[in-house]
């Protein structure tokens, strides 16, 4: 049954992102980032350090350009640096896999807590991740987003379900291990995320260090390997870092969860038990890695 109402979510969510594609004319970044990184690259110039973007990473380009082959799409027009370019087919097949990825999100984020809380918490889940301004945004554009998003996504479930202890873990930690390839292979900030998950999985779930080589050590060094070899351009902001984290945090909702937080941390205050007793929770270990996150 679940599998059913998630194959349902994916429908729906993917004819939602078929809707943004279609009205949301093609913009600058996404037809740079095809000219310049996808069609006019090879797939070696890919993976050696070759593309001219402040990310390098590869996976995007390397999905990008094998579907966009497969399916034998060249664009069809020249683009001259117009900032906004209305084109149907366009719009659809640059758009595809990101939309797809994005509604894989929120399919996965569904069918998780469908499956392992409730009908009720997959759906509210799956409403909360449909709803987010930043879903919405970058729904529809041909870049690394949708992918980073997918990936984290999977990632965070995936870390989720070692915390609770579940009965297949030894799987889920080869699943892990390859959402961790694949992160650094998408985007240099994955070595942020993989190391938070990591830390709180070492401190609080399984202390054994081979296990952190492959699922750590190896991710974060391909992460550095094309943040190094990417080009550097020089930028400066007029705004200071206040300005900065409020253009992209709005601060009634920074406020909102500074609030929650620390209702949560008062709330595990009182608890009962020791914090070493505490920390045995997976609901409380959660809370200290969303706070590792925001930092």
């Amino acid at each position: 049954m679940k599998i059913i109402l998630s194959g349902l979510v994916l429908c729906i969510t993917l004819t939602i992102g078929y809707l943004f594609s279609t009205h949301k004319p093609l913009e600058n970044d996404e037809l740079f980032t095809h000219v310049s990184s996808i069609e006019g690259m090879s797939y070696r110039d890919i993976v050696t350090l070759k593309i001219q973007e402040g990310n390098i990473s590869p996976l995007f380009y390397l999905t990008q350009k094998a579907f966009l082959d497969f399916i034998g799409f060249r664009l069809p027009f020249k683009w001259n640096g117009d900032w906004f370019v209305a084109d149907h087919s366009s719009q659809i097949a640059l758009r595809c896999l990101s939309n797809f990825f994005m509604a894989g999100s929120i399919t996965l984020v569904f069918y998780f807590f469908s499956r392992f809380y409730s009908l009720g918490a997959g759906v509210y889940g799956a409403v909360v991740a449909l709803s987010s301004f930043m879903t919405l945004a970058y729904w529809a554009v041909a870049r690394p987003y949708s992918l980073w998003n997918f990936l984290t996504t999977a990632q965070i479930l995936l870390f989720i379900y070692l915390l609770r202890g579940g009965h297949k873990e030894r799987r889920v930690w080869n699943l892990l291990l390859l959402t961790h390839v694949l992160l650094s292979l998408t985007v240099t900030f994955a070595a942020v995320q993989i190391a938070a998950v990591s830390c709180v999985l070492f401190f609080c779930k399984d202390k054994n260090l081979k296990r952190y080589f492959f699922l750590t050590v190896v991710p974060v060094i391909l992460c550095l390997v094309y943040y190094f070899g990417a080009p550097k351009y020089s930028f400066f902001f007029t705004d200071n870092a206040i300005q900065l984290i409020g253009a992209s945090f709005p601060k009634d909702r920074l406020a909102l969860v500074f609030l929650l937080g620390g209702l949560l941390s008062f709330a595990v205050w009182k608890g009962n038990g020791t914090l070493f007793q505490k920390l045995k929770d997976y609901k409380v270990v959660y809370l200290l890695f969303t706070v590792m996150m925001l930092f």
